[in-house]
């Protein structure tokens, strides 16, 4: 009785933590050319819900903080040895792996966002061409890729300058919702792969059914 108890208790919680999710929370996220130089300033928060409802835990980062740890000699190693096997790896492996993050994204719950740009070219009739441009892409892209867009939790604004330079700016601040079971699917099919599998087009298949059943 107690050996049935107990699988039940890891059971409930293995389908607790299965349907759990991150959450990725953007403030502030400023991007700009300044001094000819892309320079980010962010802060960003990661926390955990069982069941996407209960907070369990959270922690922040910024761009200072990521800067001291990318400064670290072990991180640096790391870094380093990721490249080293970027390259090594072929054509196919590569556009295999790009298919597979871009399933993932694909997946990813965007809560809410509010995206500003502020744009300048020396050119008066090409700025006003990229902001149209712009204007046009990216609200289609959020239509299409939120499921219950709203446009009070989704927001964007392209404003151009005017100014004659060479200039861009951006904010952002957005939440984004990331589920463990997409998370495990990832993972067990980039174990396989690493494993020496040749994965073609029946195992993208069950990559598909999985992403895209209801949990």
């Amino acid at each position: 009785m107690l050996f049935f108890i107990t699988i039940s208790i890891i059971l409930v919680n293995v389908i607790m933590l299965i349907f759990s999710s991150f959450k990725l929370i953007v403030t502030n996220l400023e991007i700009n050319n300044s001094n000819n130089k892309i320079m980010p300033i962010y802060e960003l928060k990661i926390a955990f819900y069982l069941l996407g409802k209960i907070k369990l835990f959270s922690f922040k980062i910024n761009n200072n903080k990521t800067k001291k740890i990318l400064e670290k000699d072990f991180i640096k190693q790391k870094i380093e040895n990721i490249k080293i096997k970027s390259h090594e790896k072929s054509k196919k492996q590569k556009k295999f792996q790009i298919k597979i993050l871009k399933q993932f994204i694909k997946k990813l719950e965007l809560e809410s966002i509010n995206l500003l740009i502020y744009v300048d070219t020396k050119n008066v009739i090409l700025t006003s061409y990229f902001v149209g441009i712009i204007s046009s892409i990216i609200p289609n892209i959020l239509k299409e890729n939120i499921k219950n867009f709203d446009s009070k939790h989704h927001i964007f604004k392209i404003t151009p300058l005017y100014k004659n330079q060479n200039y861009i700016y951006i904010k952002l601040n957005c939440i984004i919702n990331i589920k463990i079971v997409h998370i495990i699917s990832m993972y067990k099919l980039g174990n396989k792969y690493k494993g020496g599998k040749k994965y073609e087009r029946s195992p993208y298949r069950r990559f598909n059914v999985n992403c895209y059943g209801k949990y």
